[in-house]
C-alpha cells in the first residue's frame, strides 16, 4: 500500500500547518465547511476537524460523493437575468473560444478570444467574480503558454491577460473562493486577484 498525505497550508503565509498520513490512497471525501470526511481505498474512515486540525479514525454515515478526479469548473453563470457563458468554436485546426452575455435571447456582447482552452476536459472554464468574468486559456498564435484572462462583465471589454504557466501544462480546478480565483495547474495551486489578474500566492513550483 502507498501512504496518502493530506497537507494543510496557511492561506496568507503559505506556511505548512500540518501533514497527515492515511493508511491508503484517498477513495472518497466530502466536506461541510468545518469538517472533512475521508474514506481510503482500504475502507478506513477519517474525520478531520478543520478548526483545530484534529484527525481521528471514525466511521460516518455521511454519503461521500466526491472522489479524486472530480474537478471544480463551470462554463455558465446567471446573474440579474443575464446569462454569461463561454464556448469554443472549431476554426481550421484549432478550437478558439469566446465569452458571451445574453439576456432574454438577445446577445448583449460577445468577446472572441485568440485562445484555445487548456483544460483536459471538453470545454473552456469561466468564473464570475464580482464585476469580472475570468477564464483560462493558451495563445496558440504566439507562445502557447497558459494565461488567465479577465473581462468586464458589464461591457465585455478585455481587462487583462496574465501569464500563469508554460507550455504543456494542464488546468484542473478553476473557481472563485469569495476572494481569489483559485487555479490548479498541474497540481500547483494559484490564487489570483480577479480584478487585476495579479498572482497573490502559489503553492508549489510554477509549471514551466
Amino acid at each position: 500500500k502507498e501512504d496518502f498525505t493530506i497537507s494543510i497550508y496557511d492561506s496568507k503565509e503559505l506556511s505548512l500547518l500540518r501533514n497527515y498520513s492515511l493508511s491508503d490512497k484517498l477513495k472518497e471525501y466530502d466536506s461541510d465547511g468545518d469538517t472533512l470526511y475521508i474514506k481510503s481505498y482500504d475502507d478506513s474512515n477519517y474525520i478531520l476537524n478543520l478548526n483545530d486540525f484534529n484527525l481521528r479514525a471514525e466511521n460516518t454515515d455521511r454519503d461521500l460523493d466526491k472522489s479524486p478526479g472530480d474537478y471544480l469548473h463551470r462554463n455558465t453563470y446567471e446573474e440579474g437575468g443575464i446569462t454569461y457563458y463561454v464556448k469554443k468554436k472549431e476554426k481550421s485546426s484549432k478550437a478558439v473560444f469566446s465569452i458571451t452575455a445574453e439576456k432574454d435571447g438577445e446577445i448583449l456582447w460577445n468577446l472572441p478570444l485568440g485562445f484555445e482552452d487548456i483544460t483536459w476536459w471538453d470545454g473552456p472554464v469561466l468564473v464570475l467574480a464580482d464585476q469580472n468574468l475570468v477564464t483560462f486559456g493558451k495563445k496558440f498564435t504566439s507562445d502557447n503558454k497558459g494565461y488567465v484572462i479577465g473581462v468586464d462583465k458589464n461591457s465585455g471589454l478585455l481587462k487583462y491577460e496574465k501569464l500563469v504557466s508554460g507550455e504543456d501544462c494542464k488546468l484542473y480546478d478553476f473557481y472563485f473562493n469569495g476572494r481569489y480565483v483559485i487555479a490548479n495547474v498541474n497540481g500547483v495551486i494559484h490564487a489570483i486577484d480577479p480584478s487585476t489578474g495579479e498572482l497573490k500566492w502559489r503553492v508549489g513550483d510554477k509549471c514551466e
